[in-house]
């Protein structure tokens, strides 16, 4: 073979290299209507949700290189497996008039392209992987009057088989640091009694509210109750919904704000105070100081339910910016972090 018919196919062999690696990470990607501006440090994705039902939720992933939409339809949450590959939940129309939607939970690694679904379809909901990416914690629901179980799966296999299951409403699965335990949330009436400083009853009837218990990764042995009041006081009025748990403890939204609680259960103390009729919805850590934060403001639109605003705080002195408000009837509804060279 002469000589430049040998480099212009040496040329071709990696010009065909680089595009399979380019050109198949680019198959995962589409172009994004929405970007925060958010460039680092690490990965953050967010699910933009339009307040017309008719157009599509869009998961948009944000980096260095800039904001680029994942091409998975009908997506309602994703959490990062790695800092590579997201587990995303996919809404599936109902087989039968009337029926319930189900989810499907799919792999979408960022650099292959590749998307593949994990477990069978189901009424899945507040799936959690562990910090490094092996187990993944997922709540289900087992009949048409909202039943639930949480389950636990090898993120290794493809969920045919759970490793342990609890089979109880426990919701909103947050792991320790060191993947041993669990916070999870239980609806409860107030466990200091309804003559308490928080507990409420109607005609009788105590009325129920989200509190942090902290349960074994294995999903054994006894729930224990995280007192979510300030230390030695009452309960927090309302409940506690949990975000994540960090080195620092665990950190919850509650009306008054974020707070950090300890995992040992004697109280929570608040970190974070958007003001105003402002409300926390959602948050992640996004580094050992800092967390990203989707805040609501009642003020602006008190019909909707969802944010608008992103919010950078700075955990050791409890400020806070808004780093991004979305456009008119666009909302953030989910967010997760990773961090990332």
């Amino acid at each position: 073979m002469p000589p430049v018919q040998k480099r212009r196919l040496a040329r071709l062999a990696l010009g065909l290299a680089l595009c399979l690696g380019a050109c198949s990470r680019e198959r995962a990607f589409a172009p994004a209507p929405y970007d925060t501006g958010f460039r680092g440090p690490g990965r953050l994705v967010i699910l933009f949700e339009n307040a017309d039902p008719a157009v599509p939720r869009v998961l948009v992933v944000h980096d260095r290189d800039g904001a680029r939409a994942i091409r998975v339809d009908n997506a309602r949450a994703a959490r990062w497996i790695s800092k590579s590959a997201l587990l995303v939940s996919q809404e599936l129309a109902p087989t039968e008039e009337y029926g319930l939607p189900s989810t499907q939970l799919l792999r979408v690694d960022l650099e292959s392209g590749a998307i593949e679904p994990f477990a069978s379809a189901a009424r899945w909901f507040d799936a959690e992987p562990d910090p490094r990416g092996e187990r993944l914690a997922a709540g289900v629901e087992v009949d048409d009057q909202g039943a639930s179980e949480l389950v636990l799966f090898s993120l290794a296999s493809r969920g045919e088989k759970p490793l342990a299951d609890a089979p109880r409403a426990l919701d909103r699965p947050r792991w320790s640091p060191d993947g041993a335990a669990l916070v999870v949330l239980q609806t409860i009436a107030d466990p200091d009694g309804a003559d308490s400083e928080t507990g409420i009853s109607f005609g009788g009837q105590e009325v129920a509210f989200p509190r942090l218990f902290r349960l074994s990764a294995a999903l054994d042995g006894k729930l224990v109750l995280l007192r979510d009041g300030d230390p030695g006081g009452p309960l927090a009025p309302g409940g506690s919904l949990p975000l994540w748990w960090d080195a620092r403890g665990v950190y919850a939204k509650q009306r008054r704000g974020l707070v950090l609680c300890d995992p040992s259960g004697s109280g929570c103390r608040l970190a974070f105070a958007p003001g105003g009729e402002r409300r926390v919805v959602d948050g992640r850590a996004s580094g050992p100081d800092e967390a990203l934060l989707l805040v609501r403001d009642h003020s602006e639109q008190p019909d909707t339910e969802l944010p608008q605003d992103l919010y950078r705080v700075h955990l050791d002195s409890g400020k806070g910016e808004a780093i991004y408000h979305a456009p008119h009837d666009v909302f953030l509804s989910e967010l997760d972090w990773v961090a990332s060279p």
